[in-house]
């Protein structure tokens, strides 16, 4: 979108950063305004730790801003050249930036686009806050920002900024600030810090006095987090003095360089022209995002002296290579484009028909042979054959009794009256104490519901055990949380239920995430 440049101020012989409107852009009014938002938004605040603006030229051929030039490189440098930032240095760093945004909270300008690569460092080890491209004045609409319109760099985002940037405030500053000091102290990019209260995994690796202040400042609700940068300052402030000391080899947080406080030897410039007074340093934005934007493109050629700013001429510029390539690349797909249309009319040649196939009929194995067995017969039991009776003899007497035939063997063991074990049954001595049940256990109970869902359909998976339960009167313990958004179910989220507890669970489609 833009280009930076280190210029050298011939009327009052300081030197300057002019960052120049990629010339291709100065033809859309939306591009162009927002290009001077940021001057307006920068002159408005007055802070030591805010890049000053100088002057700001827009003649509907170029647009550039004359800024303070801030030569120690940004915070994103300094992580990639050492690494981690020690808990100290990052928590102080930290304060000079919440020191200048409360300034410009104060003035009604919030930045959103708080990030590594926008904190520059002075020659004295300054942060200073810089490009406010996408800043927002409060109170004021200047219709730049559309309704629902997403602008920031994601990681760094609040989440109502992800949803809607246009109505953010300045929490979303102090969100922004939250997730610039984790990537501080771990040299990672932030993603959902919102979370970490339901994973404590997120972060872990801070010292444990910056865990608690990174998990508040990045809360999902604003109204959770730090209510002002100020605020957040003074809770770290009140921790530097218990943090690790830094170690003493930590380098400064400003590169070495060549001092600038001689005017640029005349003759041929680091471009390979004469006379030329001005220096490519930057380019552009990383990583984020501006709807509307465009590609960068270097400067044509022309006199971009303006009457009261002493600047000379910008150098020639060739086109990018990145834009030669992409003229080869679609002269070279239309080439090939035209070549396939010239064959498939005139040079293709005709279609051979195949003889058909006939399929062989399908073979039909015989089943095997299925042997029955036939039903065995049960053996029969011979029928209990029953003593004569006995007949009178003369004189009325009659034979002695015949002793009654003794059972079978399967008779006497079916005699209810004799138990297999020998023990006597008989209940006349006592009577048996009847077996004891165990008591069941008692469960506690909590409850879990749903305020604010936009998931298709949501229950819970028990860790203890993978119990699946449905929202509502839950056992007490933790939970994975289980969601469908419209396809597949994913873990949206942990919840722990303690005994009488009601945990109100809200669901959010955007991140695929459920939080109490």
């Amino acid at each position: 979108m833009a280009t930076v440049y280190r210029a050298w101020d011939t009327r009052l012989q300081v030197h300057r950063a002019v960052k120049l409107l990629s010339p291709n852009l100065t033809h859309s009014g939306n591009i162009v305004e927002r290009f001077l938002n940021e001057a307006r938004a920068m002159a408005r605040l007055h802070h030591p730790n805010i890049v000053a603006v100088h002057d700001v030229v827009s003649d509907g051929e170029r647009s550039f801003i004359v800024l303070e030039l801030v030569p120690g490189g940004s915070l994103r440098d300094w992580l990639d050249r050492h690494g981690a930032m020690p808990p100290r240095l990052a928590a102080r760093t930290c304060v000079a930036i919440l020191d200048a945004l409360q300034a410009a909270h104060e003035a009604g300008v919030v930045h959103r686009d708080i990030k590594p690569q926008n904190i520059l460092v002075s020659e004295k080890n300054q942060p200073m806050v810089t490009d406010f491209g996408i800043a927002r004045f409060m109170g004021e609409d200047r219709s730049l920002t559309r309704t629902g319109s997403i602008m920031g760099t994601w990681g760094f985002m609040a989440p109502e900024q992800k949803t809607s940037a246009k109505t953010v405030d300045g929490r979303a500053d102090v969100y922004a600030v939250g997730a610039t000091l984790f990537t501080l102290l771990t040299n990672e990019l932030p993603s959902d810090l919102f979370a970490a209260d339901m994973d404590d995994e997120l972060l872990g690796s801070l010292e444990p006095q910056l865990r608690d202040v990174v998990r508040h400042a990045t809360r999902y609700r604003p109204e959770d987090r730090y209510a002002s940068a100020a605020e957040f300052a003074e809770t770290l402030r009140v921790l530097l003095p218990y943090l690790p000391e830094d170690p003493p080899a930590t380098p400064p947080l400003a590169k070495i360089s060549t001092s600038l406080s001689a005017p640029p030897q005349s003759g041929k410039s680091g471009f390979g022209l004469a006379g030329n007074t001005m220096e490519h340093v930057v380019s552009g934005r990383e990583n984020t995002i501006i709807p509307g934007g465009d590609s960068l493109r270097r400067l044509p050629p022309g006199d971009y002296t303006q009457e009261g700013t002493g600047l000379t001429s910008f150098e020639d510029r060739a086109q990018p290579r990145a834009q030669q390539l992409f003229f080869g690349l679609s002269a070279f797909m239309f080439i090939i484009g035209l070549a396939a249309i010239v064959w498939a009319l005139f040079l293709r040649p005709e279609p051979v028909a195949a003889p058909p196939v006939v399929a062989a009929p399908p073979v039909i194995a015989a089943p095997p042979p299925v042997e029955v067995q036939p039903p065995a017969t049960p053996p029969e039991e011979a029928a209990p054959t029953e003593a004569p009776p006995a007949q009178p003899q003369d004189g009325g007497s009659t034979s002695p009794k015949t002793p009654a035939a003794a059972t079978s063997p399967k008779e006497r063991g079916a005699n209810p009256s004799r138990p297999r074990d020998g023990r006597n049954n008989d209940r006349a001595g006592g009577a048996s104490t009847p077996p004891q049940t165990p008591t069941a256990p008692t469960i506690a109970y909590g409850r879990v519901s749903i305020y604010e869902s936009q998931a298709t359909e949501v229950w819970l998976i028990a860790e203890s055990n993978g119990q699946r339960f449905s929202v509502g009167e839950v056992p007490t313990g933790s939970y994975k949380i289980m969601a469908t958004w419209g396809g597949d179910p994913t873990v949206a989220g942990k919840v722990k239920v303690e005994e009488g507890q009601s945990v109100n669970l809200r669901c959010v489609k955007n991140f695929e995430r459920c939080v109490p």
